[in-house]
């Protein structure tokens, strides 16, 4: 970089430092406005629509944009092009018959719009990937480890599910409240599962024997009260999955369970 580019590269990272350092995009309305924003805006790096937005991020993001377009983005491209060319023909292929799959499992129909999935190279969030609402929007990381070949493609349903789950975490949440335990995360460990089974029953049965799901697979069974959902999910969920119980009893049974 020149000796202005650092400059103005520094300064927009103390920006984002001191105004959003401490706020988690998933969590916090404004980041969440911001990253909605973003997707809307043209994909020159140059046309950034100040209305929306407070004027400061909009100038900041500007004068950013073409350091980040000369220095980084075409590498960042090519990575985000090559994880959509990598899942484009399960997507095409597998998704229709794990969306229906996991339609029928939380008794809720997918959303009528599309889902916006946008691809980037940094993803910070935790698990590298997240799900906003109003719109439905998953912003994704191409450049994670834990999102390539088959658990990414079970990240996408994974993500896409918080998109028409409330039928379930309602029921869920109810239960809890009847039986007064604390049910904690349970609500997403469901979400994990379910897509982990379903991509599962719809690949080939070679591919079946090969594949772990993402929660078993990075130990997310194995953090604070993970041990005891999988203890419900494996021996209630599972059930309900394989249609030996109906989806009310297996809430039931998961939360009279649930130690």
């Amino acid at each position: 970089m020149s000796e202005q580019e650092k400059t103005t590269w520094t300064a927009a990272v103390d920006f984002y430092a001191k105004t959003f350092g401490t706020h988690q995009e998933l969590f916090d309305d404004e980041m969440v406005n911001i990253n909605n924003w973003l997707a809307q805006q043209p994909d020159d790096g140059a046309s950034i629509r100040p209305s929306g937005v407070p004027p400061a991020v909009a100038e900041t993001l500007r004068n950013a944009a073409s350091i980040y377009r000369k220095y980084w983005w075409q590498a960042h491209d090519a990575s985000n092009n090559q994880w959509i060319a990598s899942q484009a023909d399960r997507v095409k292929g597998l998704g229709p018959q794990v969306a229906a799959a996991m339609e029928k499992d939380l008794h809720q129909q997918w959303p009528a719009a599309p889902i916006r999935v946008d691809v980037c190279y940094y993803v910070p969030e935790i698990g590298n990937a997240y799900t906003t609402d109003d719109p439905p929007h998953t912003t994704f990381s191409s450049n994670a480890p834990s999102l390539q070949d088959l658990n990414g493609f079970e990240t996408l349903f994974h993500e896409a599910s918080h998109s028409f789950a409330d039928t379930m975490t309602n029921a869920l949440f109810a239960e809890c409240g009847t039986e007064k335990k604390n049910c904690g995360d349970l609500w997403h460990a469901i979400l994990f599962y379910t897509a982990g089974v379903e991509v599962r029953r719809a690949l080939p049965p070679a591919d079946q024997q090969n594949f772990t799901p993402y929660a078993y697979k990075y130990g997310l069974y194995n953090r604070g009260d993970w041990p005891k959902y999988r203890v419900v999910l494996e021996n209630d969920w599972q059930k309900y999955l394989d249609g030996k119980m109906d989806f009310i009893a297996a809430i039931h049974s998961m939360i009279a369970d649930l130690q």
